[in-house]
């Protein structure tokens, strides 16, 4: 299953133009270690998709090293399900562009529809591990600013498709 997804994503590479070498092949087998250990420690199958698409997307954007791979898939390979799905919203509303006032009411807003909302704020707060959310004070209370490595993590993994996977 998970080298079927590296397999999926490198295709789904190919198909935009991004290509691998022999020049790759070190840095290549460096970063499927890694992958592969991930999957061998349970990470879950959404996690694992993303670090696949994240090898293509370190490829596409000509920062196709081992050291970079490692350091998202160490934020990506423990992410729960809501973690990715709050991650996504706010590349999602910062990918729009423009000045957004309160991303964090937007995101909220967005995923409430389906989650609780004292879940999104625990998985929220739980976030600020990775860097990808910072706390943000209220005059009512504690709320989230989603950092620039959203956008950076965004664009290499593919986020705007991780909600339908």
């Amino acid at each position: 299953m998970a080298l079927n997804l590296i397999i999926e994503a490198v295709g789904d590479g190919a198909k935009e133009g991004v290509h691998f070498g022999n020049e790759d092949a070190e840095q290549f087998a460096d970063m499927l270690l890694r992958f592969m250990a991930a999957a061998r420690d349970g990470a879950a199958k959404q996690n694992l998709r993303l670090m696949a698409r994240l090898i293509v997307g370190l490829k596409r954007d000509s920062t196709f090293e081992a050291d970079q791979f490692q350091r998202w898939a160490t934020i990506l390979k423990d992410m729960t399900a809501l973690e990715i799905e709050i991650v996504a919203e706010c590349y999602r509303v910062l990918k729009k562009g423009g000045v957004i006032d309160r991303p964090w009411a937007e995101v909220m807003e967005a995923l409430s529809t389906n989650h609780d909302r004292n879940d999104i704020r625990q998985s929220a707060a739980a976030l600020m591990r990775t860097g990808l959310l910072v706390p943000e004070s209220l005059m009512s209370g504690i709320s989230y600013e989603p950092t620039s490595s959203v956008l950076q993590l965004g664009e290499l993994a593919e986020l705007d498709s991780a909600a339908s996977t």
